[in-house]
């Protein structure tokens, strides 16, 4: 299960790491805007992955553990904007 968690930790790339990139050469336009949208929208997905990776490892190490979606309803009410 450690393989799962690493492998939903090495999705995730910084947006700090896509914004330097953006100040150093001094990008603007329509791909910049859709190359740091798509950086933060990844880091979105990587967040429900995690949680999904962590209540799969929990179950699998865990004698009688039972999978809770609960885990998965609240990232995504946290998620969602004006909850």
């Amino acid at each position: 299960m450690r393989r799962v968690l690493f492998w939903v930790l090495a999705l995730g790339t910084s947006p700090a790491a896509t914004i330097a990139v953006i100040n150093e050469t001094r990008s603007h336009g329509r791909l910049t805007d859709l190359t740091l949208g798509t950086a933060v929208a990844k880091d979105v997905v990587m967040v429900m992955l995690l949680a999904l990776g962590i209540s799969l490892a929990r179950l699998f190490s865990t004698a009688g553990a039972v999978f809770s979606v609960e885990v998965l309803e609240a990232v995504g009410r946290e998620l969602l904007p004006g909850s």
